[in-house]
């Protein structure tokens, strides 16, 4: 009958402490399941954690005063020499972490003897280089400048279609019509500066070819296209 009794007490005990785990968990994670801000998280992990950890040293004092006064009595008188060992904790954890903190600057700013102790000099390692990082504008945002426009000409009073550019400097636009070597008829237009120029002409089916022309008398150019061929024209 005890042995049942037992094991029936065992089995209680160990359902406690299986919910206590479990709900001390949910307790841990609940930031988690409510919200996915990381800041909350994290402050809400740091809270519990440290709440834990008073916890577990008042429970642990208490435990050292012997079991002659009841559990809830030994915590209370506890809580005092508890929250001294617990801020004691806290500030060794501090100095400890303010330690790694300056011996980490240390290693950082420490530059090895083999090295020009020049800083002006250093050159990092190519493993430890990291590229400056420049302020990019994006082509989007340049700003074209404006484009003054070139001055057009028409003079009925001239062969040509018209004169671009300036005095000195111009360019002109000409149709143009007449013959290749072969004798088969070509018209077109061309543009020219000084002597010479280029442009497009077409035969009677239309097909186009690209010739560039030379000035050989008034108003008479010869063409010749990317074949070689040689064109005779006359402005029109």
């Amino acid at each position: 009958m005890n042995l049942l009794k037992n094991l029936g007490q065992a089995i209680v005990r160990i359902a406690l402490l299986t919910l206590g785990i479990v709900f001390y968990f949910l307790g841990m994670f609940l930031p988690l399941v409510v919200t996915q801000n990381e800041t909350i998280m994290t402050l809400w992990l740091v809270i519990f954690l440290t709440a834990t950890a008073y916890v577990a040293i008042v429970y642990k004092v208490a435990q050292e005063k012997g079991t002659e006064r009841p559990f809830l009595e030994r915590i209370k008188s506890s809580v005092a020499e508890a929250t001294k060992k617990f801020f004691i904790g806290v500030g060794i954890l501090i100095c400890l972490l303010i330690f790694a903190v300056i011996t980490e600057e240390m290693n950082t700013s420490y530059i090895s003897p083999t090295l020009d102790h020049d800083k002006a000099n250093y050159i990092p390692a190519p493993s430890t280089y990291t590229t400056p990082v420049q302020n990019y504008v994006s082509p989007t945002s340049y700003e074209t400048p404006a484009e003054t426009p070139t001055p057009v000409h028409y003079d009925s009073s001239y062969r040509y279609n018209y004169r671009t550019g300036y005095s000195g400097n111009y360019d002109y636009n000409y149709d143009i019509e007449g013959y290749s070597d072969n004798g088969d008829y070509f018209y077109g237009n061309v543009d020219t500066s000084d002597k010479y120029g280029e442009g497009y002409v077409y035969d009677d089916f239309g097909n186009e070819i690209y010739v560039e022309t030379e000035w050989v008398d008034y108003g008479v150019m010869e063409a010749t296209d990317e074949d070689g061929n040689v064109y005779e024209f006359e402005v029109d």
